[in-house]
Formats: structure tokens, C-alpha cells, sequence
């Protein structure tokens, strides 16, 4: 139902509820003639069929002694309308969405207290849906701020997690590699955070269960063995990703256990922002200017992770084993080390607290390769050790405040998103050029190029400076 936003002279009073029930895992019911139909509403599940009932205010009051009546949307227009969606009694979780706003960036703000005093309101009814949980962590290596994570740990009454060195990914890799070397050490570090958030009952063995296999294969036979109802897992759109996640979605579904996944590496992705004429940009600067038009605080705002981690359980015994070495997984160290890049969630934290200091330089600095000019945070975004969240919201605020070092990072930070809608709807760009017609251009072969290329490498090429 809704709440409608006060008008001058109604003092902000609000009489009646008028409740509308759904029917469906994730669906969300929204008033069509108020809130357009966001996509991310219709993750994982389509919206049956409605029915309303009006419910009298007063009565809700009286059954959880709160005050509400200044329940409204605190965003600067004011005009939308506060939705109420009790979805599928199984699930048994109720939804409150903004116009523009799905209902997975909307359960962040409740929970994270944004709609302040009268997030009492929402959290009477939220309630565990599934008795056991699986969290499967892919090119997010991070305990905080974590989209899959925070909704697992609130649907689940206990909650597993699990990363897989996917040996279709791992295999066509060189045996030194210094991407290997940045998600083990990742991952090791994600493990004891894991270890430090659990509740005491899990007697230090919460953790992670680290697997190495085909993981289109290990996780549903994972889920099957921990006989857990749901996974959950953030999007990846590089094609392979998703055909992958396709299969293990339909292998769960035919063991009865359902799929859940959540955007989590960027800001806006698929079809959250697109042209006038509804196709994807193919141009970044109106990319951009539609990204600044829409973005708020709200699509920048965390997931509170930590509210939630009684949830996470002591690991099985027959799954306690410590992280495989890089040895076991069939790599050897490479030079990362003398890269003086640190690895997991504190060396992202660390270079961005670093970076913080000499932001406002950034549009110059960056300039000149002898000046310690970009933040260095590339492969932490590459593999979810830090929130892309936290770091466009840092970098927004600091724009707003005319602060030109961050004005020019956030769109670097833009950029990406960019891309992300780029290989969305264009997944040919993995393995060819965008246009098409640049697959015809000549390159120089032979040992007359690799000799360029050689000294190119080296810096002989007799300029000073050349930008590939």
C-alpha cells in the first residue's frame, strides 16, 4: 500500500494503509501510476497476483507503539509513494520501495536506518524465510557492504559461505600468475573476517569453505550437502559468468533449492540507465550525464553487513579445512609482492584511506607517471575487496562540495559502470572489437613486429613517453 506524503496543510498526518500482498518469491508489487516498474524489483522471481485490503493506521500503531505519523520519503521531491508488500508467506518479508528505486537498494536503506524512527515499523516484520543459507563469493572478496552476504544473512537462520578456485578459469592460466596470487591471499584474509564476525556459538569455525573444482559443478553438490534451501550470489556479466550461473541455477532448482543474486560491483548495470529511446548508451559522456541525473544517496548507501552476522554458522566438520595452498591449486608464487600492491579487504581499505589524502589532486597528478597520481585500487575493484559504493560515495560528496581531484575520479568510477553496460549488451566485446569494423585492421606480424614491440616494451622506441 501507501503512505502519501503530506500535503502544506494536512500537518503530515497519515490515516490509512491500504496493504497490497504479492504473491511470489521477490516479487514486488508497486502502484503502476505512481512508481515505474523497476528492474530490480523483478530479481528472481515474477509478481503474481495481487490482492488489497485497507488496514487501519491506528491499529498498527497500537500493535507496535510507534509513531508514524511522518513516515514519508525523505528524498528531495517528496512525491513518491511508500510501498508495503508482504511477498509469499514463505518468504515472509515485507518490502518498502521509492519511485526509481528497487526493493533490494530500498531493504539497505530500512535496515541501515535511514527512514529513521520508523524503521521500527518495517523490522517488525521482517523474519527469516529459509532455514539454511548458502553465500557463494565470487569478484567480491569482502565481508562489508556485501549485497549477497547481507541478504542471505537476513533470510537464513544459519548461513554457510563458500569460494570455489574454478579450475575452467584457473586451468587456461599461466602457473605464475599474479591475479592467483591476489584472490589467494584475498581469500585467506576473507576467511578469518569471516572467523571474527561470526557469533560466539560458532566457536571460531564459521569461516569460509574454500573448494577446488569446476564450479558449475562443486556448488550445487555443495548446497545438496549442507541441505540448504537458497544460494546466493552477486551478478557477474562476462558471458562465461552467466552461462555458468545458469546451469548451476537450473541444477539447484531441479534439488529444490532456489537461486538468488543481487547487483553488487557497480552502481547501475544492464538496463538501469538507457537512452531516451530505451537502448544502451554507446557514448560515455550522456552515459554520464544520465548517471549524475540519477544517482543519489541512496543507490551510495551501504549494506549493513554487521547487523546481521549471528546468522553466519560454524562450518561442518568435513568442510574445515584450512585455504589450499598455491602449490595444491598448481601455481607457484609470482612477483605481486615487490608490486607493493597489499591484497584483500585491509589493503583496500588501506590504499583508499592513502588515496583519500590526495584526492583533490587526482585530475593533475594523474598526468605524470613520476607523481604518485591514481589511488591504485584497480584490483580491488577488479575483485570486490573494497565496495564500489563507499568509493563512489566518497568521491560524489566531495564533487558536490567543488572539489575537482574527486570530480575527475568519479568518472573514472563512471567509466566503469559504462563498460559494465557496454559487455551487458554487447558481450562480442570480450572477444572482438565493438565495432566491427575494426576486426579488419592489419596488424604487423613477424619478426620485424615483435622487435617493436620488444623495444616498446623496453622503452627504446625513441619517444618519451608512449600511452597505449
Amino acid at each position: 500500500g501507501h503512505f502519501q506524503p503530506p500535503r502544506d496543510a494536512e500537518g503530515g498526518g497519515i490515516t490509512r494503509v491500504f496493504g497490497f500482498f504479492a504473491v511470489g518469491l521477490h516479487g514486488v508489487v508497486q502502484h503502476e501510476a505512481t512508481l515505474s516498474l523497476h528492474r530490480a524489483t523483478l530479481e528472481d522471481g515474477g509478481i503474481g497476483q495481487v490482492l488489497a485490503a485497507q488496514v487501519q493506521v491506528h491499529l498498527l500503531q497500537q500493535a507496535l507503539q510507534v509513531d508514524i505519523a511522518g513516515f514519508v520519503d525523505d528524498q528531495a521531491q517528496g512525491a513518491a509513494l511508500t510501498v508495503f508488500a508482504e511477498v509469499h508467506d514463505t518468504f515472509g518479508e515485507c518490502f518498502v520501495l521509492q519511485s526509481g528505486h528497487g526493493n533490494q537498494e530500498m531493504m539497505r536503506q530500512v535496515d541501515g536506518g535511514r527512514i529513521g524512527r520508523h524503521s521500527l515499523i518495517l523490522r517488525a516484520f521482517m523474519k527469516a524465510v529459509f532455514d539454511n543459507g548458502l553465500v557463494w563469493f565470487r569478484r567480491d572478496l569482502r565481508a562489508h557492504d556485501h549485497a549477497a552476504l547481507y541478504h542471505a544473512l537476513r533470510s537464513c537462520r544459519q548461513v554457510w559461505c563458500v569460494f570455489v578456485f574454478d579450475q575452467e578459469i584457473l586451468d587456461a592460466l599461466p602457473r605464475s600468475d599474479r591475479r592467483v596470487d591476489f584472490i589467494h591471499a584475498s581469500v585467506q584474509e576473507l576467511d578469518g573476517l569471516l572467523r571474527d564476525l561470526a557469533p560466539p556459538a560458532s566457536n571460531g569455525q564459521a569461516g569460509l569453505i574454500v573448494l577446488h573444482g569446476a564450479a558449475r559443478a562443486a556448488i550445487p553438490a555443495l548446497a545438496e550437502a549442507l541441505g540448504v534451501q537458497a544460494v546466493f550470489a552477486n551478478h557477474d556479466d562476462e558471458p562465461q559468468a552467466l552461462l555458468r550461473d545458469a546451469e548451476v541455477q537450473a541444477t539447484l532448482q531441479a534439488q529444490g533449492c532456489t537461486w538468488h543474486s543481487f547487483k553488487d560491483h557497480c552502481i547501475f548495470e544492464r538496463d538501469e540507465l538507457l537512452t531516451q529511446g530505451g537502448t544502451a548508451f554507446s557514448v560515455f559522456t550522456p552515459y554520464k550525464n544520465a548517471w549524475l541525473r540519477k544517482v543519489d544517496a541512496f543507490y551510495l548507501s551501504s549494506y549493513p553487513v554487521q547487523r546481521h552476522t549471528q546468522a553466519l554458522a560454524a562450518r561442518p566438520v568435513a568442510y574445515r579445512q584450512e585455504t589450499p595452498s598455491l602449490q595444491a591449486l598448481g601455481f607457484t608464487p609470482s612477483n605481486l609482492a615487490s608490486l607493493k600492491i597489499p591484497t584483500g579487504a585491509s589493503g583496500g581499505e588501506a590504499l583508499f584511506a592513502e588515496f583519500f589524502e590526495r584526492m583533490d589532486r587526482y585530475h593533475e597528478a594523474r598526468d605524470f607517471p613520476a607523481v604518485k597520481g591514481p589511488s591504485y585500487l584497480g584490483v580491488h575493484l577488479r575483485f570486490g575487496t573494497v565496495s564500489i559504493r563507499q568509493l563512489a560515495s566518497v568521491a560524489y560528496q566531495r564533487m558536490l562540495q567543488g572539489d575537482a581531484g574527486a570530480s575527475t575520479w568519479l568518472s573514472e568510477l563512471i567509466w566503469r559502470d559504462f563498460y559494465f553496460q557496454i559487455l551487458a549488451h554487447h558481450p562480442h566485446v570480450v572477444h572482438s572489437s565493438f565495432k566491427p569494423a575494426y576486426d579488419a585492421i592489419q596488424w604487423e606480424s613477424g619478426p620485424g613486429a615483435d622487435a617493436l614491440l620488444q623495444a616498446w616494451c623496453e622503452g627504446r622506441t625513441g619517444y618519451p613517453l608512449v600511452d597505449a
